[in-house]
Parts: structure tokens; sequence; C-alpha cells
């Protein structure tokens, strides 16, 4: 295995999963992973494990309970809807051969010790917690890998030595914002995705990389009897976290693991178009377009 000079800070389901299991494939390991555990888990509110009062037995109770919210659709599908499963993970294939392999991968419990040699819990009230931004700050120069759980906050994006790397499921500048992947579809007719430098504002940093995918083809079972908030699920439990992790494999490969960095593209201000969730009846045209 070869070191890359990453932290990846990991909010668990299925993107983090598919980017340590992607760069595992391949050879990579970052340097450290930061697995935060949530207080209170962003989206679902409570305040998991606070009748615990040994700190290290309720952060664990934590790290349990956060992963059995943030991949409870994904493997709920996989053990529901198994013929909907078997034709995603065959389309999928024509994006990478062993999706499937690496799907059962992300959807077994974590083992976060596979991808790393240095793994380190850290509760976390939330991405503005001190106790995170004081880990973070005794990282050696290098990038820190956002994957998910909110708006990095400046002071996290200001420290010293480090840059914060992310992927967005869409060709930036042109689709920038919220359902990323749906947006392509609908205006472009092709997913696509962008790795680069985070910056304050929304999808502006400098671009790394960025390119676009076929559509893959489903053949889905019929009839499917699956309503369109299952499939928006499924798009996002198995297909954007694949795609985010094959942008940032190709910027890995590109760069020799982040050591020759390609020349970043800078964004102008006033470039591309901030988009927002669809409502539900764009939404459902767009995975007619996928499906």
């Amino acid at each position: 295995m070869s070191e890359l000079p990453l932290t990846v800070l990991v909010h668990d389901g299925p993107t983090a999963r598919a980017y340590l299991e992607l760069m595992r494939r391949a050879g990579w390991q970052p340097r450290h992973i930061v697995v935060m555990a949530y207080e209170c888990i962003p989206g679902h509110g409570g305040r998991p494990g606070r009748w615990i009062p040994v700190s290290d037995w309720r952060r664990r109770y934590q790290l349990w309970a956060q992963e059995q919210l943030l991949m409870h659709w994904p493997r709920r599908i996989r053990a529901r809807l198994p013929a909907f499963y078997e034709a995603l993970m065959s389309g999928l294939q024509q994006w990478h051969p062993v999706a499937p392999e690496i799907m059962d991968s992300i959807l077994s419990p974590a083992c976060w010790d596979q991808y790393a040699g240095r793994v380190s819990p850290c509760a976390v009230s939330s991405l503005g917690d001190p106790r995170l931004e004081e880990m973070l700050s005794r990282e050696s120069p290098g990038y820190v890998l956002f994957t998910g759980g909110g708006l990095v906050p400046p002071s996290l994006l200001a420290l010293e030595k480090l840059r914060f790397l992310h992927v967005h499921p869409g060709w930036l500048p042109a689709v920038r914002g919220a359902d990323g992947l749906l947006w392509s579809l609908l205006l472009f007719g092709r997913p696509a995705a962008s790795c680069f430098f985070m910056t304050p504002g929304l999808d502006e940093g400098e671009i790394l990389w960025r390119g676009e995918f076929d559509p893959p083809q489903f053949e889905l079972p019929s009839p499917t009897g699956l309503d369109y908030d299952t499939r928006y699920r499924a798009i996002f439990s198995f297909i954007d976290p694949l795609l985010r992790a094959l942008a940032l494999s190709r910027l890995l490969e590109a760069s020799h693991g982040l050591q020759t960095l390609p020349q970043a593209l800078a964004q102008g201000a006033q470039e591309g178009e901030v988009f927002h969730f669809m409502h539900p009846e764009l939404r459902d045209r767009a995975i007619d377009r996928l499906f």
C-alpha cells in the first residue's frame, strides 16, 4: 500500500465508504481517518448514548447508532428489493467491473482499520465543533477529504498546512449545488463529477479534475413496483457514491497519489449556476432519464 498525504474526514455512509474502498483496491491508503461520532446525528435529531456515563463507551455507541441510521436505506434496499438491487449492480458494472463486490464491502459493518494504519474517532456536535478543529490542526501538511455532514465552516478551511478536497457530482462550474447528478442528467443527458479545493463559496474552488461518465443502463424487473422515493434513495445509496469515488480515483491516478497535482482551474465567481434540491415532479422526470 502507498500512503497518501491525505486525511479522510468520515461522515459515515455510502459515499465515505466508497472513497475508501476504491482507494484500497487501487493500492492507496490515507495517512489518517477521522471518524466523526455525532452527539446529534445531522438530519435525524436525538442524542444517542447521552445516558451512558463513560465517554469511551458513549462514543462507541454513538458510532454504532449513526451507522445504523446512515446505512439504513442501502441495506434495506438490498435486503427487501433483491431483484432491483441486482439490476443496479449489473448496470454499475459498466462503470466498474467489480461494482457488486465494492457494494458488498460498503454495506458490511464498518471496519475502518482495513483502510488506514491510523484511525481516530472524534466526538462532535457538528463540523464546527472545536474538538474537530483541534484534532485537524495537529495534522501534518497535506489534504483533507470532505465526505459530507453539512457545511464546512471557514475556520476549518483556514487551517494552516491543510487543503480540503471535495468531489461534486456535476461538471463545475456549470452545475453547482444540490442534486448535482440529477441536474446533470436532466440538462446534459450525462452524469459528471468534479474534484476541487473547497472554499467558503458553494462549489466555487479551484478544479483539479472533472469528467463525464456514460449513463449506466439498468434493466429493471417489470413491473418494478418501485416508487420514485425508493429510486431516489437508491441513487444516493449506490450510484452517486460510486460516481464520486471513481472521480477521486481518476484524480489520484493523474496526480500520482496527490504528489504532483494537475494545474488547478480557477472558477469565475459569475460562472455556472447554483441549483437547489429538485421539486418532486422535476426530480421524477430526471429519475426516469436514469431508469
